[in-house]
Parts: C-alpha cells; structure tokens; sequence
C-alpha cells in the first residue's frame, strides 16, 4: 500500500516559509540575562578582555631542536679539545716563569677558562642517560622470569642520571651478568617463597646515584643471597684458599671476593644460564677496563647487592701529581680525601711491622708508594741519577675499594687537568697503572690505579 505523504508535503512547506521569514528580518541582539538578586550575586559572567595576549602567543612553546650527528665525528672532536687541552697546560707551565706579564697573564687565565667551557660542552654531548641501559636490563629480567617461573617485581630508580655514551654501552654485559644471576641464583621459586614468609613476587632493584666523578650502581635482589659455606668449599676445592688459613675467619668480603676469580662458579647443573664457565671474573674485567670497581654484600636467605662504581667519563680526568724518587705520577682526585704532613703526624709501629698514620685519632695503613712501585712494576726501573734529594714526606689520605690507605710520597706537584690515554702491550695488563697522560712540560705521566696496586 503507497504511504500517504500529503500531510508530510503541507508541513514541509509551512516550516520553509518560517525559515525564509525569519532570514529576511534583521538580526536583532537578545536581551541579557536577568537573574535574582540572590542568584546574581553568585554567578559571575566572565567578560572579554582586549588586553588578552593573541592566541598565537599563548599557544606557542620554545621547541628543541635535535640534530643527527655520527658518533665518529663526536670522537674527533673530543680528541681535538683534549689535545687543546695538553697545549693549554704547555702554556700556562711557560707562563709561569713570566711574572712580570700581568696582560698576557689575563689572557692566558681567560684562555684557560674558555677551554674549560669548552670541554665541558663537548664532553656533554657524548652523555646520555642510564634509562636505555635499564630499560634494557627491565626487559631481561622480565623476559627471564616468565622462562624460570618466578614472578618478578622491578624498580629503577637514577635512570635520569648521564654517563658517557661509551661506558654506557661498556655496561651492559656486567650488568646483564648480575641480573641474571640475580634472578638464577637469587630468587626463589614462589612456593619456597611462600614456605620462607616472603611474598611470591621477588623484588630486583636498580638504581644509580652521582657521587662526585662517579657513578655508583646498585643492583640488589630479595632471594636467597650467597651461602658463604658453598662459596669456600669450592674456592679450597679450587684451590684458591691457603692451606694454613682458617677459612672460618675469612671475613665476608674475602669470601666473596672468591666469585670473581677465573671459571669459579656455584651453579650445581649447567644451563644457558649459569654454570656455563664463564663466572663473575668477566665483570671484574670489564670495570677494570672502565676503571670502575664492584662490591659484594649478602645475607644468605634476606638477598645480594651489588655496587658498581665507575667514573662518568674515562677521557679526561682530574688528577693529583705527586712525585716519586723523582718521577710524577697522577692520583685521580676522586678518591683522595686530605693532604696530611706525615712528619709532623703521629706513626703507630705494629708488632707485624705494619705501620699507621694516625690523623686525628684515626689510624691509617702507610703504604710507600715508592716501595710498592719498585716492587710491582720492575718493567719500569728508576735511570740513573734520576732519583731526587728527599725532602719532607708527604702523606695522601686515599679511599679505595676496602677502605683508606695513607700514600706516602715525597712531595705534591699541585693539580691537573689531563687527557688520559690507554697503554698497550705489557703495561695495558698491570694492575694498578690506569692510563698516561702528558703533562705540561711534555714529559709522560703513569695515572695510578690505587684499588688494582694495592
């Protein structure tokens, strides 16, 4: 049956002649609003103001602006500052024996604090932050707890912390090797978690935080920790223990330094994960080779921690230059905490022949640099005629990785900025040698590593 549309057609034309009526009369302003006394004194309408900012200058935002730059081209020109650098030092060692210059004095000091400045920008452009690296670390330790079966529970704190894009990518073997002892080794499954009290989601933590020059890393778990047993049945086994030693009175950081000698390893059964005879001594070669330094703390059956510390950058470093029987050696400034008169202080002789320095009621082991250097590097014997009329010994408060040794030496230099470079062959695989640098006067000067010489 055909709908009936004449009904729809009547009313269809009535609503044009309203529209059209309506768009041929003026327009006319619509009364403003009238409200109560009671209610206009609580609305408020909001008026325009001309003296409004435009709309484009409220809207728009300084934008930074990136640019890709190779990192080869980055590496050249920190090779360049750091050679302006070396020159800068020859200059102010000439200058020096001007005093009667006081113009070229100031230039040479605003030369100085330029070069400073630009140091300090060009080696800000090889920094980037550590949330790549844990961010990488995140996506390991998730992917491999889903494979082991143990529900796991990540925080990262001092992502936002820069480090040298090179060490940055230096770290990420040592630490891929931790977490995945931490989550092998470490943690629990959930049922002897749940029979030890603890919750069935492990905890992994990794943080950073800036110390000076350095960078400290932490990377704890809350599982079994390190059974201080097992670790010194396998270092007598291994042979790595003295016959004559108890090991019962090993402390526990002599215990757990066993973990890092070469193919040492607890893991019972061996996996794609552990027990491959690989160990913990290729992280303790890799922060060597960063001079950076790793610490082990536990409590066998409350969890592990360990703290990495490796410096922001390994191209130029700030130093101390001492002499030595007539030698300059530099002593990076990180770790030196005071300069102390050792004539004048007070010496403690132990029965064992040790002797102390005792600075303010604090006694410290003396270590004579110029012994220990004879005797541990005999590759580099003093020349004749080279050693130097000692004068008043000097002693240099230095914290390393166990704790502060008193450096004896025969006098203090004063301080340097220098460019450190690696040696190779014999020298590169020394302990305690970090690098060389030339000095102002043009001579070459060995940087001391104090944790590897001691």
């Amino acid at each position: 049956v055909p709908w009936d549309i004449s009904e729809l057609k009547k009313e269809t034309a009535e609503f044009t002649l309203i529209l059209r009526e309506r768009q041929s009369r003026p327009s006319v302003v619509p009364p403003p609003l009238t409200f109560p006394r009671d209610v206009a004194e609580e609305v408020v309408v909001p008026t325009p103001s001309t003296q409004d900012e435009p709309l484009s200058a409220v809207t728009s935002k300084p934008e930074s602006t990136t640019i890709k730059v190779d990192s080869a081209r980055v590496e050249t020109l920190l090779n360049i500052v750091g050679e302006l650098v070396v020159i800068k030092s020859q200059i102010l060692n000439e200058v020096l024996h001007l005093k009667n210059e006081p113009r070229l004095n100031s230039v040479v000091a605003l030369l100085d604090k330029t070069i400073r400045e630009l140091q300090g920008r060009t080696l800000s452009m090889r920094m980037t932050p550590l949330k790549s690296l844990f961010l990488k670390m995140q996506r390991v330790a998730r992917d491999l707890s889903l494979r082991l079966g143990k529900p796991l529970e990540i925080a990262l704190t001092g992502e936002e912390i820069e480090i040298d894009r090179t060490m940055v990518e230096n770290l990420s073997d040592p630490l891929l090797h931790l977490v995945r002892n931490c989550l092998d080794h470490g943690l629990e499954v959930p049922e002897r978690r749940r029979e030890k009290g603890k919750p069935e989601k492990g905890r992994l933590t990794l943080s950073a935080q800036q110390a000076g020059d350095r960078v400290v890393l932490h990377i704890a778990d809350d599982g079994a920790g390190i059974h201080r047993e097992r670790v010194i049945k396998k270092a007598v086994e291994a042979g790595l223990v003295d016959p004559k030693v108890d090991p019962s009175k090993l402390s526990d950081g002599e215990v757990f330094e066993f973990l890092f000698a070469p193919g040492f390893s607890t893991a019972e059964k061996v996996t794609d994960i552990s027990g491959r005879g690989v160990g913990m001594n290729v992280v303790k070669e890799a922060l060597n080779a960063l001079r950076g330094r790793i610490e082990v703390s536990s409590e066998f059956g409350k969890g592990a921690a360990f703290k990495i510390t490796v410096p922001l950058t390994t191209a130029i470093t700030d130093g101390m230059l001492v002499s030595v029987e007539g030698r300059t050696y530099i002593l990076p400034m990180h770790g030196i905490r005071e300069l102390v008169d050792a004539g004048a202080s007070q010496h403690v002789l132990l029965q064992s022949g040790q002797r102390l320095l005792k600075v303010r009621d604090t006694l410290f082991p003396i270590c004579p640099l110029a012994a220990q250097l004879r005797n541990a590097y005999k590759a580099f014997p003093m020349e004749a005629g080279e050693t130097a009329a000692r004068g008043k010994e000097m002693a240099i408060v230095y914290e390393h990785e166990t704790g502060c040794v008193a450096l004896e030496v025969d006098a203090v230099l004063g301080q340097a900025q220098v460019v450190t470079k690696p040696l190779r062959g014999r020298a590169q695989q020394s302990d305690g040698i970090g690098g060389a640098a030339i000095l102002g006067d043009g001579k070459v000067a060995l940087l001391l590593d104090i944790d590897g010489l001691i």
